[in-house]
């Protein structure tokens, strides 16, 4: 049975779920709306969740979001490829172009015949971020992943990522330069917005996930020793509440500064925004 209404010609792929608050969906939405626009439509297939439809129709762009209840992130990534392959099945010569954030994505869109380009849009490796989220993972994987992004990273077309420390570990692969294209983070400059009124004179504010290599600890133990400063708050705006913010409450307790900490979850763009235009300073840990 045919998932697709229409034959997409371009293809823009993402082993996360779309939308959330989380700046890789930023990401996605920006390059894949510049893909559709230059493509007249396509295919976006996403990850999905309880509150998301598995598939959905905007104009020319058909949404198709993977969306089982696996707990295995390598059985989840696994299965999210092998659809990925039964979906490309029921694409005709039309297909121009597929845009993949990941090795997932990459491993069904580049192992078959095509006529089709492809562009990896690397943002970061699974050989480096699983061992964050996993520590027990074996190396034995971790080296099966890394040969998984070699093959990516060899067979894709074109690359581009966010930043030059990544175009230096996707060159350590092999790749020849002139493959890689860097294009950094950009900012929409919007008019300064009202301080939220229950925010203090003076803050400094972290906003964005909480995994273990955003450095959240290393903000909390520096905001430490900044308490002869007594009128200065810290702000952090997660995307989501986790295990990871439970940990770090804790930790702001130890260190005796959670009376000066104000903790914001989930935020849309909208309620964040007046948080980030009137901090002292956004860090980056």
């Amino acid at each position: 049975m045919n998932i697709l209404r229409n034959q997409p010609n371009s293809i823009y792929s993402s082993f996360d779920v779309f939308p959330t608050r989380k700046g890789a969906a930023i990401h996605i939405d920006k390059f894949a709306r510049a893909l559709f626009e230059q493509f007249d439509g396509g295919l976006l297939y996403v990850l999905g969740n309880e509150q998301l439809p598995n598939y959905q129709i905007e104009d020319k762009i058909e949404i198709v979001r993977f969306n089982v209840p696996e707990q295995n992130y390598l059985r989840r990534a696994l299965m999210f490829s092998e659809n990925l392959s039964k979906l490309l099945d029921e694409c005709d010569e039309k297909l121009q172009i597929c845009h993949f954030r990941d090795i997932w994505s990459g491993l069904a869109i580049l192992g078959r015949e095509r006529k089709y380009k492809t562009l990896f849009e690397v943002n970061g490796l699974p050989s480096i971020e699983l061992p964050f989220l996993y520590s027990n993972i074996a190396q034995e994987t971790l080296e099966k992943i890394k040969e998984q992004e070699k093959l990516c990273l060899e067979q894709s077309d074109f690359i581009i990522t966010p930043s030059h420390s990544i175009k230096q570990k996707v060159l350590s692969y092999g790749i020849a330069e002139n493959k890689v294209q860097v294009i950094p983070n950009g900012a929409f400059i919007k008019p300064k917005t009202e301080k939220p009124v229950d925010a203090p004179d003076k803050y400094l504010l972290y906003f964005g996930a909480l995994q273990s290599w955003q450095g959240v600890d290393v903000l909390l133990r520096a905001f430490a020793r900044l308490r002869d400063l007594e009128d200065l708050y810290l702000v952090i705006c997660a995307s989501n509440y986790s295990r990871r913010a439970k940990l770090l409450t804790k930790l702001a307790e130890k260190l005796e500064v959670n009376d000066r900490i104000i903790w914001n979850f989930g935020l849309r763009e909208e309620d964040l925004a007046p948080w980030r235009d009137n901090a002292l300073l956004s860090v980056a840990p």
